[in-house]
């Protein structure tokens, strides 16, 4: 019997990768293609999206010679911390991203790594991410970048439709909070307006950390960098930053809802308080004609008369009917 040999595209590792010359296309490379990527790529813009977490990637990243030791290195760190920075005549960068089975949970939120070089942007994540995936099946679909700066503010872009999608679902789950809060059904609102807050909480934290670190950066943009992408990338850098103030506004609104919570749930705890204290007081006297005729002495009244009980049961009413009238009297209810 002869062995058949099945040939398996070796694409692991290498999740995207794109040569974009300008009027055509973009061409889709794997690791044969990369290896001479000088060659390959001839003047036009590339784009190389890793698997962090594959040893064969970070092998090439580190070893490849396409980018510095430095850049490597940025790339390959584990820092989780939002960032964007000069490199040499490069830029590098940590994103905040979504995990692609994100399910409102905080801990579902991902970074996306990169490093953008004249010609060049190399990028990683270790959890599949929603808009760097938008952005791949947009190339796929037909788009064309002419730089590395065109490249990052659609990745900005997808990052706000990511965000803007997370935002709204959030803003109606505090509506629809709201709206019971409003009627009256708030004792089991607590845990989900909290989880909500929290997720909101962590969100904001990327949001705002993006939006400092991406207004910096304008300032320091690489040489190569012309008008029109410095632009483009202002743009999209302004349409986070609206997604950024409706965050804000959003979280404020769950604040004062946590707090609206907290003062019903008080006014809910002071009333119950009230009509138990009112009705310990009126059974006050009672309890302590019980008490009285509890005790086992000689000298207790009516001990051997048949209708002794009834006097009792009788004293027990007047007591009860003069301290409700008295309470009233005294406006306590």
């Amino acid at each position: 019997m002869v062995a058949t040999r099945i040939e398996l595209p070796d694409d692991r590792g290498l999740i995207a990768g794109f040569i974009f010359h300008p009027g055509q296309p973009a061409k889709r490379i794997g690791w044969p293609e990369i290896a001479q990527l000088a060659e390959v790529s001839r003047g036009g813009l590339a784009w190389l999206h890793f698997n962090l977490t594959d040893v064969r990637a970070c092998e090439w990243l580190s070893k490849g010679g396409v980018l510095s030791e430095a850049a490597a290195r940025f790339l390959l760190a584990t820092d989780r911390r939002i960032l964007l920075d000069r490199l040499g005549q490069g830029i590098t960068g940590v994103l905040a991203d979504l995990h692609h089975d994100f399910d409102l949970d905080p801990e579902s939120l991902g970074v996306i790594r990169f490093v953008a070089e004249a010609g060049l942007v190399v990028s990683g994540r270790r959890h599949p991410l929603q808009a760097v995936d938008r952005l791949r099946r947009e190339v796929l679909a037909g788009a064309v970048f002419g730089s590395p700066i065109a490249l990052l503010a659609h990745l900005l872009d997808h990052l706000a439709q990511t965000f803007e999608t997370l935002i709204n679902d959030l803003g109606n789950q505090v509506d629809d909070i709201e709206d019971r809060i409003l009627a009256g059904r708030f004792h089991q609102e607590g845990a989900g307006l909290g989880q909500a807050r929290r997720l909101m909480s962590r969100l904001r934290r990327h949001l705002n950390a993006e939006r400092r670190e991406l207004s910096n950066i304008m300032s320091q943009l690489p040489d190569w960098c012309g008008e029109s992408d410095a632009a483009e990338l202002q743009r999209a850098v302004s349409r986070l930053d609206s997604f950024g103030r409706d965050l804000d506004l959003l979280y404020e609104r769950g604040r004062f809802l946590q707090e609206e919570i907290a003062s019903r749930l008080g006014e809910a705890t002071n009333r119950n308080l009230y009509v138990l204290s009112i009705v310990t007081t009126i059974f006050l006297p009672m309890t302590l004609i019980v008490g009285l005729f509890g005790i086992n002495v000689g000298g207790m009244p009516w001990l051997a008369s048949p209708e002794g009980f009834w006097w009792v049961v009788l004293g027990m009413l007047v007591t009860a009917v003069v301290t409700f009238l008295v309470l009233h009297w005294r406006r306590l209810f």
